[in-house]
Formats: structure tokens, sequence, C-alpha cells
């Protein structure tokens, strides 16, 4: 309920106002931020996600090995098993910002 009404404020201030920049209230600003348990729900199927992709292209990558033709080049599929897996990787690496 709070979050529909945050959501209302900031509409409401950005459609007054005619700068690059909105002021709003503490309270509105708090309100917008997601809590411990959405944050923890999205990077649960943000990982999920990254691991279905890494999974998918790794079977793509053996399939496309495996195939025993020549003319099939499996680079685009090695790309996207890589990205993919440092992607996954990167999410828990502990920022070089923080102490």
């Amino acid at each position: 309920m709070a979050n529909s009404r945050a959501v209302q404020d900031l509409e409401t201030a950005i459609a007054q106002s005619d700068d690059d920049k909105v002021t709003v209230s503490k309270q509105t600003a708090r309100d917008l931020i997601p809590d411990q348990g959405t944050t923890n729900d999205l990077f649960r199927m943000l990982v999920s996600g990254l691991l279905v992709l890494a999974l998918v292209s790794l079977g793509g990558l053996i399939f496309l090995t495996a195939d025993a033709n020549d003319a099939t080049s499996p680079d685009l599929v090695l790309v996207t098993f890589t990205a993919s897996l440092t992607g996954l990787l990167g999410l828990f690496v502990k920022s070089p910002s923080s102490p």
C-alpha cells in the first residue's frame, strides 16, 4: 500500500516539475526501496536465470561439438556460455569499493 502511494507521490512531483531534478520527501524515497525479502527473491531469480542460460548454452556447446559436422561453428554458443558463466560468477565476487 505504501509503495503504490510513494509511486503516486513521485509521479505527481515529476508532473508538477519542469526541472530535471525533483524533490521528494524522505518517506517517499524510503517507501520505494524494496525490502530484504523482495531483494532476496530478485537475486534468486537472477541467479536461476543465469544458471539456466549457462546450462542451456553448455548443452548447446556440447551438442555442436559432438555432431561431427565441420560446417558447424560452436563459437556463438561458446561466447554465450562464457558470458553467462562470468556474469554468474561476478554476482558472488566482493565489490572492490567495499572495505
